[in-house]
């Protein structure tokens, strides 16, 4: 299925995976670190990066330990990694495979903040990952509840970087966000996520439909 913009599946299970896959989805990532909901298992995800076929499977890395990761990349042997948390610029791209560098967009957090961690990570990372789930403001309603990033900060931002934004999609906004914003792709995620993502992988199949490109 070829899409109007790049996407990337947040996976919780294989069948999360096989659905992102059939989607069309550029990119898979799963979630290595044991502390956080949704963790699976290196084993786990060896299995679902082996059924993948043409689609890039990312390790997801939240605050772990550098021996922990490297430990993971060695064996699971991902196309990309995804880094949230700090992490040394330097030993990033001594790992020597590319990068999404997830940053969580908080509340009070300004544009001029959101600038400079996008560019403290430059050096080391090939696309960023704005998530805004975690404030539960959907991207569309930001100014109106007094949020300091403005449509027109994002645009911008997306001009000058490689940014995917992972927040609230339906059916019915995410024409505009792409239109608006025109980010570099999106992020969707998974089943086990629904609450916080689409409401249902009904709602995703919309998603998916609005975004195949028409012949």
């Amino acid at each position: 299925m070829d899409l109007i913009t790049r996407v990337k599946g947040s996976l919780y299970n294989l069948s999360d995976g096989r659905y992102f896959s059939a989607m069309g989805a550029e990119w898979v990532d799963v979630n290595l670190n044991p502390e956080l909901p949704g963790f699976i298992h290196p084993k786990d995800a060896l299995e679902i990066k082996n059924w993948l076929y043409g689609t890039s499977f990312v390790a997801g890395f939240h605050n772990n330990p550098k021996e922990e990761i490297e430990s993971i990349i060695e064996t699971v042997q991902p196309d990309y990694i995804q880094l949230t948390g700090e992490y040394d610029i330097n030993w990033i791209k001594q790992l020597n495979i590319p990068v999404f560098k997830q940053i969580s967009i908080e509340n009070e957090m300004t544009a001029e903040e959101l600038k400079s961690k996008i560019d403290s990570y430059k050096e080391a990372a090939e696309y960023f990952i704005l998530d805004f789930l975690s404030i539960g403001v959907k991207i569309e309603d930001m100014e109106k509840e007094g949020s300091s990033i403005k449509i027109n900060d994002l645009r911008q931002l997306c001009k000058e970087n490689k940014i995917l934004l992972k927040a609230v999609f339906t059916p019915q906004n995410i024409l505009e966000i792409l239109d608006s914003i025109k980010p570099e792709g999106i992020n969707l995620v998974g089943g086990s996520e629904i609450e916080v993502g689409a409401k249902s992988f009904e709602d995703l199949n919309e998603i998916a439909e609005i975004l195949e490109k028409e012949d």
